[in-house]
């Protein structure tokens, strides 16, 4: 029914394939999982707030942060009902959700313009 999607991952030449398999399974693994294995063009776009926050919770500025996919959905979870406010990620417009990963990713970056201090306590 969806149009199959493709996840790639990439990383310096001399970088360990091993390590790159393992952070594209975790991200794999956690969405399929927070999509209860939906995982189509259609369904992903959809829920395009909880695809951000799997790859901010499994990496950070190139830097591997997790590697447990049930612990990423956790997080994953967590920030998501902490930023709709008990509302259901299912009840968000793409438009919706979009602004919220527009506001992630700004944060972000303020984060990192000032030298790493804020945002997410790390």
């Amino acid at each position: 029914s969806g149009i199959e999607c493709k996840f790639f991952i990439s990383g310096p030449v001399e970088e360990n394939e091993l390590i790159l398999v393992g952070v594209l399974e975790c991200v794999f693994d956690t969405i399929s999982t927070l999509l209860k294995g939906q995982v189509d063009k259609r369904t992903m776009l959809e829920n395009l707030e909880l695809i951000l926050l799997t790859i901010d919770e499994v990496l950070d500025h190139g830097h591997i942060m997790e590697l447990d996919a049930v612990a990423v959905v956790s997080r994953v979870l967590m920030k998501a009902s902490d930023a709709n406010n008990s509302q259901t990620i299912g009840d968000l417009s793409v438009s919706q959700a979009l602004g919220l990963a527009r506001d992630q990713f700004l944060k972000s970056l303020s984060a990192s313009a000032n030298g790493g201090r804020g945002g997410d306590g790390f």
